[in-house]
């Protein structure tokens, strides 16, 4: 019989984690690079981002990438920023266990959000449109 001590478990799933970890800078350097950012910069940027992304305990490639997108649309020093605290606030919220369920409704209500404010600005702009007399 065959016997794996715990040593060599952990060993292993470190060498998992690594190796996904490449994968996803990969992908995530692609990704920007795709999205316009500059080529010397895509790598560090990405290291960064999937860095980021497992602090929030985001691992799978599709939330990976994901939260790359929200990054190059929202910065990404959220809890720093008074307009997007509540952002890193979502990501970090202790009701919802699952990692991709705080992502999929952050997502969610930014999109909300961004909406919500696409139509508060559509509105001035006809409002003062209609206060020039136009």
């Amino acid at each position: 019989m065959l016997r794996v001590r715990e040593s060599q478990i952990h060993a292993l799933a470190g060498d998992l984690v690594e190796h996904r970890r490449g994968t996803l800078v990969t992908r995530v350097a692609e990704a920007l690079g795709a999205s316009g950012v500059e080529p010397d910069e895509c790598t560090t940027r990405a290291r960064s981002v999937v860095e980021a992304a497992f602090g929030f305990g985001l691992v799978e490639p599709r939330d990976v990438l994901a939260f790359a997108k929200l990054t190059t649309t929202h910065g990404w020093a959220w809890s720093e920023h008074e307009r997007t605290r509540w952002m890193d606030t979502r990501l970090r919220d202790p009701a919802i266990a699952d990692p991709t369920e705080r992502l999929v409704l952050l997502l969610d209500e930014v999109e909300h959000r961004d909406r919500a404010e696409q139509n508060r600005a559509e509105a001035r702009g006809r409002f003062v449109e209609v206060r020039r007399g136009g």
